[in-house]
């Protein structure tokens, strides 16, 4: 089985098999598609695409087997990213400039709003309260359990905190 990786400091995205790492050939049309300048952080496969979102493009792309990208455009710049288990959401995990965690629908792109506020957080990343009220730094890591759980862990305190019922 293969793991894979979003390479921030090379701009690349790729996977790891058997003790060795590949990069993506990335297309879009009939062009090469370039991660240049973009920062990529978080990954998730659903099986048949890998999604990796582009920080400083406030964007996801969708990348098909063949290396095919759609984008995702995004209102916030994502970080840390997570699917439902029938892998029609994606969940989006803000970087520190943003304070809002959105579901995206991963056909239309339609983004909701789910969790995080506008206000800066003052309590190590996660501030309590209604889940979107509560203030959210940078999301780091995602995880959505069997249950419909979402866990999110901010840079600081590397602890996960289940903040938001999706089911």
């Amino acid at each position: 089985s293969k793991v894979y990786a979003a390479v921030k400091g090379a701009n690349e995205i790729g996977y790891v098999e058997n003790g060795a790492y590949s990069k993506f050939t990335l297309k879009s049309g009939d062009s090469d598609y370039s991660l240049s300048g973009a920062n990529p952080q978080g990954v998730a496969h659903d099986g048949t695409n890998l999604y990796c979102s582009l920080r400083d493009k406030s964007k996801v792309i969708k990348v098909d087997a063949s290396g095919n990208v759609s984008e995702l455009p995004l209102t916030i710049k994502p970080f840390a990213l997570a699917l439902n288990a029938d892998k029609t959401k994606l969940f989006v995990g803000p970087n520190n400039t943003d304070s809002k965690i959105i579901m995206v629908d991963t056909e239309t792109g339609e983004e909701t709003h789910i969790a995080g506020s506008s206000t800066e957080p003052k309590d190590d990343g996660v501030l309590d309260g209604l889940a979107k009220n509560v203030a959210i730094c940078q999301v780091r890591h995602m995880y959505l359990d069997t249950d419909g759980y979402l866990y999110f862990s901010p840079p600081f305190n590397h602890r996960y905190g289940r903040r938001y019922l999706y089911a």
